[in-house]
This record gives C-alpha cells, structure tokens and sequence, in this order.
C-alpha cells in the first residue's frame, strides 16, 4: 500500500445561498485507478478523506489487484463504519485465507491491523456498516468479528438450497450474506440480486452513485465524474470532479451552489471510476 498525505491546496467557494453555517466534518470518497501497465491492468482503490469546509485531504491507496468480488455499491461495504478502516475486496487474499487472517489497511496513516481469526478461515468478509465489526463467511458458518479485538460471535449459517450459490454476495445495508439461484437473478434473502433496485443507505440518507456524470432524478450539476448523498432532511449534495480537482455541491431549490473549499489536484488521470461518497458520521 502507498500512503500519501495531503494539505488543502484549493480555495474558498462559497457557502450555498441561505446556509446556516456547518461544522467541519469529513467525507470519504471511493475512486478506482487504472494500474499495471504493460504488466497486465488492475483496479487499485484510492480513497480520499475530505473535510469540505477546510479543505483538508488524507488519501489512501490500497494494494492494487486484478479481478475481485465486490463491485458498484457492494464496494461500500469495504469500509468500516468508522471511516477508519478499508478492505481491499471481499475475497482475502489466498495468503490471508491460509493464515485465518484479516488485513485492514488505515484511511488515516497507512498503517495495516491483522486480525487473527483463529479457527475461522476467511472465504469472504466484508463490514457492518452499522457497528465496527465484520461479516466473515467460512464455509457453511457466518460470524460476527469485533474490529477492535477480533472476538468472533457466530451469526448464523451460509447453506444454499439445491441449485443456488453462494458466490461472496452481501446485503449492501445489514452486511448479512445471501445466496443465489445458479442461471438467474433470484437471492435469498430476495432483493439483492443485479436486476433489483437496491438503495444503498448510510447515516439516514441515501447514496447516490453515478457512472454518467448526473445524478439521478436531480439537476445536471455540470461535473466530469459525480457522486452524491440526500441526507436524512431530504438535502442532496454532490462531489463534482472537473479535471483534477473537486468541489462539494448543494442542491438548494433546483440549483447547485458550492460549497467549503476546491481541493486541487487530487483526481489522477488513472481514475476510471467514482464510486461513491459516504457522508459524515455523527459527532464528527
């Protein structure tokens, strides 16, 4: 992993028209970058930590890899509910499954946490976005696993009926595992499947991911790359990407204002993709 540390380098836009003033508190942001070369592409996950009203950005760059199980919102579930913490894929790597192992990577300071499991060999794992732990699935068994001391309290079991799989699929909201009828859409529990309208939600309010540049059901907000958030009081909010730099936009009747600082310089031209944007955790 490749940790870069970075200042506010941008200026001040103005706070949207007719905001009370807010406090400071950060967002995280999930880009993916185009790596490899000549020596076969992979997806390699940057994460950036932004306070908007200052300004301030930690960027965390993740183990790059090829392939991987988790993808579009499903990636939500790689960060913990702190905003601490990040996985690279849902799938450990073969040398983490053989140990019985997990490795967190910080979205602060590059540092790495291993979690040993014990008995438990990690097929699958992804976070609780609710509670600082993790959804591990080994074998037929789910567990739950503290974040903070690895204590491991069994959840439940991962027993697909007759001619359904499970393929390392999770509820995008609970964590909780699901399987999946082999030559269709169908999951169990129901509703998780490709074809599914599926919500991601966070803190009251929903995610809004975009792979066009606009956000659903809301005014163009004129932005390269775009990702956004309605909060619980129904306030929509956009991270606009023009070129390398980012702005914070908020909806206010049907217009875009921005609002805190534009932080220059931090969108590479290897981003293929902008995830998602998770809001700011109370008492930030």
């Amino acid at each position: 992993m490749v940790m870069v540390l970075a200042s506010a380098c941008g200026q001040t836009a103005p706070v949207a028209t007719g905001a009370a003033p807010e406090p400071a508190r950060p967002w995280v942001l999930r880009f993916d970058a185009s790596v490899g070369g000549a020596d076969g592409e992979k997806l390699q996950a940057r994460y950036l930590t932004v306070t908007p009203e200052t300004g301030e950005v930690t960027v965390a760059e993740l183990p790059a890899f090829a392939g991987g199980t988790s993808s579009g919102i499903a990636r939500a579930l790689l960060v913990d509910s702190t905003h601490q913490w990040a996985l690279p894929d849902a799938r450990p790597r073969a040398a983490d499954r053989r140990a019985h192992r997990l490795t967190l990577y910080s979205l602060a300071d590059g540092s790495t946490k291993v979690i040993d499991l014990g008995d438990v060999r990690p097929d699958y794992a992804v976070f609780n976005p609710a509670a600082p732990e993790l959804t591990v699935v080994d074998g037929g068994q789910s567990w739950r696993v503290s974040v903070e001391d690895g204590t491991k309290t069994k959840l439940g079991t991962v027993q697909p009926k007759e001619g359904w799989v499970y393929v390392g699929g999770f509820n995008v909201n609970t964590a909780t595992p699901f399987t999946e009828a082999a030559g269709s859409f169908e999951t169990d529990p129901p509703g998780n499947g490709l074809k599914d309208t599926i919500t991601l939600e966070r803190q009251g309010g929903q995610v809004l991911p975009s792979a066009t540049g606009r956000l659903e059901g809301l005014p163009d907000p004129g932005c390269e790359l775009v990702s956004g958030y309605t909060d619980a009081e129904g306030v929509s909010w956009a991270w606009c990407v023009t070129g390398a730099d980012l702005q914070l936009k908020k909806l206010t009747g049907s217009t875009w204002a921005a609002y805190g600082k534009v932080v220059r310089g931090v969108v590479t031209d290897a981003v293929v993709e902008f995830d998602f944007v998770l809001p700011p955790l109370p008492g930030q």
